[in-house]
């Protein structure tokens, strides 16, 4: 398969996913006629839900088709009744992805679930958020929980990116995909994205001072929620902005919600909206403006 312009468009054969070897190795005996409705969920973006959606539909050798629940469009009980239920009902075999299928609203979900039943479609659902999808929903599917990609894997598939693209990674400054990878901590989009940034750069010297860049920022996790349980949006705001890289900022959050905050559904809500937001193309700042106030309206964060 050839590369398109933007890498991380690049839809790898079921035979080239890694870090995947479990959930193929579960689904390996299933055929076109006989595989179930798919939940695959992950707190973080990045880690190949989607990827894995195309690999799969290439292995039963189906079309897919693919719809993101999350616009305004495609969120209702309309979008349900008037573009998914009749393709679901067409009679032929095939994959119908609904990428971010939590932001679907309640009726729409309802409507959904009588359209898995009674039909032969094959459905895969993937979400950053598997509490906002229905039960009802989840008990239709085989549920599958994607990790961050490893060190070795996100740097195996980094190499066999670049080698499509007719790149030698050997040929970029030292130690250029282990700072991707640490950088993004898991988020393979991000580091695709990051490497064929490096890659398009002319000149040993601009490769470098980009790889520089990416250092993780020094954010003070423990001041910032000072300010969103005093509801301070302003001085939470300023030090998002000042912080650079909202990826990592993000991160360095996440990390900090997940070892000492009890109650973090809420918050890792947010977080997973505020990475939609920004993958979605929204401004940065919006997205920071956004978050914060999120925050602001969940606080305390403590118990």
């Amino acid at each position: 398969m050839p590369m398109p312009d933007n890498w991380v468009d690049y839809r790898p054969q079921w035979r080239e996913l890694a870090g995947m070897d479990e959930i193929k190795t579960h689904l390996q005996p299933y055929t076109a006629f006989d595989m179930p409705h798919l939940l695959l969920s992950s707190p973080q973006p990045g880690t190949g839900k989607t990827t894995f959606a195309y690999a799969l539909a290439d292995r039963l050798d189906v079309p897919i088709h693919l719809f993101n629940a999350s616009s305004k469009r495609t969120r209702g009980i309309e979008f349900i009744e008037e573009d998914v239920a009749p393709l679901a009902r067409c009679g032929r075999e095939m994959v119908i992805l609904l990428d971010e299928a939590d932001q679907l609203t309640p009726a729409a979900q309802m409507a959904l679930k009588g359209v898995m039943e009674n039909c032969g479609a094959i459905f895969i659902l993937t979400t950053n958020n598997v509490a906002k999808v229905d039960k009802p929903i989840q008990s239709r599917c085989l549920a599958f929980t994607f990790k961050p990609f490893s060190k070795d894997i996100a740097k195996q598939w980094l190499e066999t990116l670049a080698a499509h693209n007719g790149k030698l990674v050997y040929d970029l400054p030292t130690g250029t995909l282990d700072k991707i990878v640490d950088t993004h901590r898991g988020d393979m989009r991000a580091m695709i994205n990051t490497l064929q940034t490096v890659i398009s750069l002319k000149g040993e010297d601009n490769r470098v001072k980009f790889l520089m860049s990416l250092y993780s920022v020094d954010f003070d996790v423990k001041l910032f929620y000072e300010y969103i349980n005093d509801k301070s949006f302003t001085d939470a705001l300023k030090m998002m902005q000042k912080s650079g890289d909202i990826r990592n900022t993000l991160k360095v959050i996440t990390e900090y919600v997940i070892e000492n905050i009890p109650s973090k559904g809420e918050i890792i809500h947010h977080i997973a909206d505020a990475y939609r937001d920004f993958y979605l193309g929204m401004p940065e700042q919006v997205v920071m403006a956004v978050f914060c106030q999120n925050m602001i309206e969940s606080a305390p964060l403590y118990p």
